[in-house]
């Protein structure tokens, strides 16, 4: 009987916390979506987790020459090519 209740139970999980890729894809997401506050916002987060991550600088340079900030894409771009 007590098998069975545990069995009926919806089970308890515990929230990963983000990784670099998820956060990653959240901000291409956003990116695509149009939404750049969030772009930039979940770029700049996944950049922090991973600072020498070519895809993470490429994001964070895409989504500051969306927003029309063309030395900050630069630099970031230029960090990309090194990473």
């Amino acid at each position: 009987m007590g098998a069975l209740c545990l069995c009926l139970c919806t089970p308890l999980r515990a929230e990963s916390p983000d990784t670099p890729d998820s956060t990653l894809a959240a901000a291409q997401t956003a990116l695509a979506n149009g939404l750049k506050g969030a772009a930039l916002d979940r770029g700049i987060e996944a950049l922090r987790k991973n600072p020498l991550g070519a895809g993470e600088n490429l994001q964070v340079s895409l989504t500051f020459f969306w927003i029309g900030q063309f030395e900050d894409s630069a630099r970031y771009m230029r960090r990309a090519l090194t990473a």
